[in-house]
């Protein structure tokens, strides 16, 4: 039937597509993460920690939502400790706890290493 056939083509030139923009996403990760660490390396200066910390917020929000979307979940987790930890002490309005940036330490260093394993599996 042309129908079938129709809709197989389409179902996958929809996969094909999808596939290109995960390429596209898992290329793109090591300038997210780069992008990560330099917002927490601006938080470590007290005047600028504010806006900073939005920063922050912002790029482990966005690479949280992209990595379940392409399931790359243990990237998605790492980011979402980032992003929980922050918007807590954003939601506060005080800086960040000597816990907090601990939390954040590790979290950004394992998206780093997840982010290079994933570079290497490509």
């Amino acid at each position: 039937m042309a129908g079938d056939e129709d809709l197989r083509r389409k179902r996958q030139a929809l996969e094909e597509r999808v596939e290109r923009i995960r390429r596209q996403f898992l290329a793109s990760l090591p300038r997210r993460v780069g992008e990560l660490q330099r917002c927490w390396r601006s938080c470590a200066a007290p005047a600028q920690e504010g806006a900073a910390l939005e920063a922050l917020w912002r790029a482990a929000h966005t690479l949280k939502g992209a990595s379940g979307t392409f399931g790359e979940h243990g990237i998605g987790a790492a980011a979402a400790a980032v992003d929980g930890v922050v918007r807590l002490a954003l939601e506060r309005g005080t800086g960040l706890t000597g816990k907090e940036r601990r939390q954040i330490d590790t979290a950004i260093a394992r998206l780093g290493r997840l982010a290079r394993e994933v570079q290497r599996g490509q």
